[in-house]
């Protein structure tokens, strides 16, 4: 299985255990829109928060790219966020 397969599975696993737990400690779903293929794709990431604000950091294991879903963020911002039980739209800030 090639790494970017294991990548894949391992995000499905996560995704179905926050979903079937209502959320995860210190996990966000987001999910974006493909700047290319117009696909909704939901990724689990690790957030934190500042006041009413999710922070998310767009970090590809310190490869000096960035992530896919970022490229999907910044040509459409409008994203929904699942967050514990709740699944919201939001607005991608760039910091």
């Amino acid at each position: 299985m090639s790494s970017e397969n294991k990548w894949h599975a391992r995000n499905l696993e996560i995704i179905t255990t926050f979903r079937a737990n209502h959320g995860m400690k210190d996990h966000v779903l987001l999910t974006t829109v493909g700047a290319k293929s117009g696909i909704e794709r939901t990724i689990p990431l690790i957030y934190t928060t500042d006041g009413d604000h999710v922070i998310i950091i767009a970090s590809k294991g310190g490869s000096p790219t960035h992530p896919d879903w970022y490229h999907n963020l910044v040509a459409n911002p409008i994203v929904t966020l699942e967050l514990g039980s709740e699944r919201f739209p939001a607005r991608a800030i760039l910091a």
